[in-house]
């Protein structure tokens, strides 16, 4: 059986995929891609918002295993080109992940990556063959239109107290404190998300997490018997 990983950037599609899967599960491991193009603010924003999400989590008894990957697309344009950096994503777990792992990403129904879907899925075929590995793509969230998405982890944030994910590419800084710019690509289509939630009412779900606390009281009362004795 293989193992599950989620590519996770620390935005609203990525943690919702998160969150679903830690439904049932204790363990999650994660990957974090870190390019150099998007820019160190960008990339220091989703750092924290992880962090904030991997310690709210740990607060319900699940853990988040996340790894940090890499990538110089300034200094190596020419091994890169001017792939995706989705696309590179899928590509470049294929190669360097453990032979039976399943990668979970983050593209919603109408993410521009289904045009090419054939083609990338031609070259993890490729990969496989040739490096003698069982890799699998799995895709959540390919059916489910970004208005639910957003729905959901708005609802999340405000009955949950839950840590906002974080979108925007361009965001502006003032004393310190980062604000999204309101016109990236990223950001309008937030906007758009929720303005089609609220044009068709949509009543969204929320992810339940219970802490266990049974836990907790069984090592009491060993702590107690050992005193007792």
């Amino acid at each position: 059986m293989n193992k599950k990983i989620l590519i996770w950037s620390g935005g609203y599609d990525s943690t919702w995929i998160l969150l679903n899967e830690l439904q049932n599960n204790s363990f999650l491991e994660t990957w974090s891609f870190i390019v150099d193009e998007i820019g160190q603010e960008k990339n220091e924003i989703e750092r924290q918002t992880r962090e904030k999400i991997i310690s709210w989590l740990k607060d319900k008894g699940k853990t988040v295993e996340n790894h940090e990957i890499t990538l110089d697309l300034k200094s190596n344009k020419k091994d890169y080109g001017n792939l995706p950096q989705q696309h590179l994503w899928t590509i470049y777990s294929t190669l360097i992940g453990d032979p039976d792992t399943t990668f979970l990403f983050g593209f919603h129904e109408k993410d521009w990556y289904w045009s090419i879907e054939e083609n990338l899925d031609n070259i993890r075929k490729l990969i496989n063959k040739s490096m003698h590995k069982n890799i699998l793509w799995e895709f959540p969230l390919r059916e489910i239109p970004k208005y639910q998405i957003i729905s959901v982890m708005f609802k999340m944030i405000s009955e949950e107290n839950f840590p906002s994910p974080w979108t925007c590419e361009n965001p502006n800084k003032k004393d310190d404190i980062f604000s999204p710019c309101n016109e990236c690509t990223p950001c309008i289509t937030l906007k758009t998300a929720v303005y089609e939630s609220n044009l068709r009412n949509y009543q969204p779900f929320s992810f339940k997490f219970v802490k266990d606390t049974n836990a907790f009281k069984t090592l009491d009362i060993k702590e107690n018997e050992s005193n007792n004795q």
